[in-house]
């Protein structure tokens, strides 16, 4: 197998995993009555008005 191919079976694994953990928070957070929202993290940053730079949201905002 290439480097390519561990490359792709990798990410295999590592959505596969992902895809676990969350099933497993959702499951945990189901038995202790709450909820689960998972966010996509693109644009999850602002623009602070004062410098430009860009700052990180909290997740409350």
């Amino acid at each position: 197998m290439g480097q390519a191919g561990k490359s792709g079976w990798n990410k295999s694994l590592l959505d596969a995993a992902h895809s676990q953990f969350a099933n497993v928070i959702k499951y945990v957070a189901g038995k202790l009555g709450k909820s689960v929202v998972f966010l996509d993290p693109k644009g999850t940053s602002q623009p602070c008005w004062n410098c430009l730079n860009k700052v990180p949201k909290e997740l409350s905002d």
